[in-house]
């Protein structure tokens, strides 16, 4: 179990340190969750991160081809940024 040590500053701010950044793909602009469990405050990542999802999409303009249905298109798309579609 990793444990680190940070100040609140003024503004009740607290940097999430950059090891659990990068171990829970926390990027600027992505939403956290705080809540209380067993007396305790809990970090978490909402159950849709918009932010993440949005980075992961080809930046290139979104064209449909004639012979492509719009949603064999959104499916490819997501697929190839590695998000899951049911």
């Amino acid at each position: 179990m990793v444990e680190i040590r940070t100040k609140v500053g003024i503004k009740g701010q607290v940097v999430i340190p950059k090891v659990f950044r990068n171990e829970y793909n926390i990027n600027s602009g992505s939403s956290v969750v705080f809540r209380e469990e067993e007396g305790k405050l809990v970090i978490a990542k909402p159950r849709v991160d918009v932010v993440g999802i949005l980075r992961k999409l080809p930046k290139k303009p979104f064209v449909l081809r004639p012979d492509e249905s719009y949603e064999e298109e959104i499916r490819e798309r997501l697929k190839r940024a590695g998000i899951g579609v049911r």
